[in-house]
């Protein structure tokens, strides 16, 4: 059963609406916000969550005084930890991170979004969300806030099911997408149904065509808090994990970002953005992945590196952009640019 936006609505505290451009975007547009909390106007925002601490940091730690500079990887962060509007108005956990860890610092915050991590970090952001650890060589990963899996979402309890509850049934999967790529390295004796995005794939499961979704966890926890009979099944693959990326030879800085992360994860803040954007969705490690999965071949042992970006997207109907009210869900330290 679809449930309404209100069960999100104790976490508002943390999401009042601003518009934020960004500079040369070219991400992909969600344009399907229904399923987003209803979320203040900005007056009410720069009423109740004005940043009124002192800075922290400074030129040079910092590339403008009293901004922290973040950036969003463009060929990274997919829903929900980072979503567009059509008017450029965006959303999602790496936004609202960002806004918490800069008014931790006493600083207002700006988006940019970068291609490259590492030229990023050391000529024209202060930090970069949601970046594996691999593959980097001018920058240091701080934290872990965010996982990337293949799940399993069916109606039912959050859970890990088991290798024999999936044979025999039908799974609803992307066309195109990783973890349809993903699915097609083992021999599961699943039926395979494909959709053009995951609310349709949703929708059917909700209405019992199939039997269950396999997609990204976070992009399918975000669309399953929308219905309350809807769980998590377990992962497919070992999940990898999202920290901040920050210039290596920034000491000063990554002392202070770690400090500001390990503040909202202590205090709650970290928490209710989780829970705003994904739900109950579990942290994923290990043991959220589903064992004994058959794999197709020795052939079929490569990496999540191997597979292409294909994105798993959220859009349905564009006239729905209007229930995201005024904007990006940042709070009121955010600039626009």
């Amino acid at each position: 059963m679809r449930q309404g936006s209100g069960r999100r609505a104790a976490t508002a505290l943390l999401t009042v609406a601003v518009s934020i451009g960004l500079t040369g975007c070219s991400f992909p547009t969600f344009s399907d916000f229904s399923l987003a909390l209803d979320v203040p106007s900005v007056s009410e925002g720069l009423d109740s969550l004005a940043t009124g601490g002192t800075a922290q940091l400074s030129s040079p730690t910092i590339r403008q005084e009293r901004y922290l500079t973040v950036g969003i990887d463009t060929n990274a962060n997919t829903a929900p930890l980072y979503m567009e509007d059509s008017s450029g108005k965006v959303f999602g956990i790496d936004v609202d991170l960002a806004s918490a860890l800069a008014d931790e610092l006493g600083l207002k915050v700006r988006f940019v979004s970068v291609d490259d991590v590492d030229s990023a970090t050391a000529s024209t952001v202060d930090i970069v969300m949601g970046v594996p650890s691999e593959d980097l060589s001018g920058s240091t990963v701080v934290g872990s806030y965010a996982e990337s899996a293949s799940a399993f979402f069916y109606k039912g309890s959050t859970g890990v099911v088991s290798s024999s509850d999936l044979n025999g049934k039908t799974v609803g999967v992307q066309s195109g997408s990783v973890s349809e790529q993903k699915l097609n390295k083992t021999t599961l004796g699943m039926s395979r149904q494909t959709f053009e995005d995951l609310n349709d794939a949703f929708e059917a499961l909700e209405s019992g065509s199939i039997d269950y979704v396999l997609c990204d966890a976070y992009a399918g926890a975000y669309v399953a808090s929308s219905y309350d009979d809807i769980g998590f099944a377990g992962s497919l693959n070992d999940p990898s994990s999202y920290g901040i990326a920050i210039a290596a030879s920034n000491t000063a800085l990554k002392q202070s970002v770690q400090q500001a992360l390990e503040n909202v994860e202590g205090n709650g803040v970290y928490d209710a953005i989780r829970t705003r954007w994904v739900g109950s969705l579990p942290t994923l490690t290990s043991s959220q992945q589903i064992s004994d999965i058959p794999t197709a071949d020795a052939d079929s042992s490569s990496t999540d590196s191997d597979l292409s970006d294909a994105s798993e997207d959220i859009s349905t109907e564009t006239s729905e952009v209007d229930n995201a009210k005024d904007g990006s869900t940042a709070g009121s330290n955010a600039v626009i640019l």
